[in-house]
């Protein structure tokens, strides 16, 4: 899709409009809107958001807020091509509450409103003590639907490796119960699961969806800019005024990088080297396995989850730890034991949260646990224009209607900072596909921006 050629308006709120059930009345708020920001996550299944909202109409004072209102909100893009397409995008939000107030003037007050999606405030309410039996992401898909009314696009999903499971859920919120669940379930390399929201999915009835999906096939998924990648320069974030508009479009306007390259956190946390162990009360069964986290890189590049071309940069193996008895690398110690206890024969001969019977596959418990942290361990936040995200809505990796967010995978290209080279060369470590863990989108004045948070585990495949 042609991204626009010129325009001063990156955006236009179509309408804004304020609704609750203990009155008819509705308040199209569209023109004191003075910014609006949407916040995605991988590990959150409801998209949150704030919008400050202008008042010199009385319209807040009339509307007695309660903290149960809803806004619908409609963006919407300017481009007359764009628009032609139909580009645009409808999300209702709980407005939970007044963040802060202040005034301007002697008649004109800010209102500044956190934003969550309803469902998040439903979830709030109900508690589940039931019994469900099946593979983990069918309960999952399950209580989704039942209890929270909503679909799941499982564009990301692939098997898990776990057998079907027999739980109780001990009083959990359905959110709650998803993520107790999700926690137990991993891909055949032990990757996690994460179960999200976004602002752009909706069933075919306008009902929110969430994703459901495990890291592998999100890693191995399609790049939406694949043959355009963003690009971070010095000399162009400072020239990015001055570009046509589709150039601006793949010019990364800022990078932040915060508390990155903490290994001994990973080592806390278990994620270099650790154990498992458990036993098994019924059968006596007792097995002790050590994890390293080298291994659990060597299968995801046996299974192309890290391209063969490329090298993992999370882990540094060549470091040593000399104690007073003895020098070995961080993954050979044991920082974290992780202990189960279990009994077979609890629902008869459906295996229970915890039983497992294959050594090999009890260590997906701690695989996806180190996953998790060698994810956080490089994140870099990047601030771009949000047109192309916007743009791609009506042709986003899994079809139309899907625009980029959370769980996508970005290619960005960094400059190498030798100022004295003579040749374009680009920082083949920073640079690469980068998979997105969470995004906000900010529209401000005419300007639509998003900052997202990205993560990799390796450097850029070589050519």
């Amino acid at each position: 899709m042609a991204l626009p050629q010129s325009s001063g308006q990156e955006y236009k709120i179509e309408s804004a409009i304020i609704t609750s059930d203990r009155n008819s009345d509705e308040y199209d708020v569209k023109s004191f809107i003075a910014e609006v920001s949407f916040f995605e996550h991988i590990q959150k299944p409801y998209v949150t958001g704030q919008i400050a909202i202008m008042d010199d109409h009385g319209i807040i004072s009339a509307l007695k807020f309660k903290g149960t209102e809803l806004i619908t909100i409609t963006i919407s893009a300017v481009d007359e091509a764009l628009l032609a397409e139909g580009l645009t995008f409808t999300h209702t939000f709980l407005m939970k509450s007044i963040i802060k107030t202040f005034k301007t003037t002697e008649k004109t007050e800010i209102y500044v409103f956190e934003l969550i999606d309803p469902h998040a405030f439903l979830d709030s309410n109900i508690r589940i003590s039931r019994s469900y039996k099946g593979k983990i992401e069918e309960i999952v898909k399950r209580i989704v639907i039942n209890d929270l009314g909503l679909d799941i696009d499982f564009s990301y999903y692939a098997p898990s490796a776990q057998s079907a499971i027999k739980v109780i859920v001990p009083y959990l919120s359905p959110l709650q119960a998803c993520d107790w669940l999700l926690d137990r379930a991993t891909s055949v390399n032990g990757s996690p699961y994460f179960l999200w929201a976004t602002l752009y999915d909706f069933d075919e009835e306008g009902t929110n969806a969430l994703r459901l999906g495990n890291l592998d096939t999100m890693l191995k998924a399609p790049v939406f800019n694949e043959n355009n990648p963003y690009l971070f320069s010095t000399a162009a974030a400072d020239d990015t005024a001055l570009l046509p508009l589709e150039k601006q479009a793949v010019i990364v306007k800022n990078i932040k990088t915060v508390n990155i390259e903490d290994t001994s956190r990973m080592v806390n946390e278990g994620a270099i080297g650790s154990s498992i162990n458990s036993l098994d009360t019924f059968t006596s069964q007792k097995y002790s396995r050590h994890f390293r986290v080298s291994e659990l890189l060597d299968k995801l590049k046996d299974d192309g989850v890290i391209p063969d071309n490329s090298t993992q940069n999370v882990f540094d193996s060549k470091q040593l730890v000399e104690s007073p008895k003895e020098i070995k690398s961080t993954e050979e110690y044991n920082s974290v034991f992780f202990n189960t206890v279990t009994s077979f024969g609890t629902y008869g001969n459906s295996h229970s949260y915890h039983d497992v019977f294959n050594q090999s596959q009890a260590l997906h418990k701690v695989r996806q646990n180190s996953l998790r942290s060698l994810l956080t361990k490089n994140m870099i936040d990047v601030t771009i224009p949000g047109i192309a995200f916007f743009a791609a809505l009506k042709t986003g990796q899994y079809g139309k209607g899907k625009g980029v967010s959370v769980g996508d995978i970005v290619k960005i290209d960094f400059l190498n900072s030798d100022v004295d080279a003579t040749e374009i060369k680009y920082d083949e470590e920073r640079s690469g596909y980068y998979l997105i863990w969470a995004l906000r989108n900010l529209y401000k004045d005419t300007v639509h921006n998003i900052v997202m948070t990205i993560t990799k585990l390796n450097d850029n495949p070589k050519t």
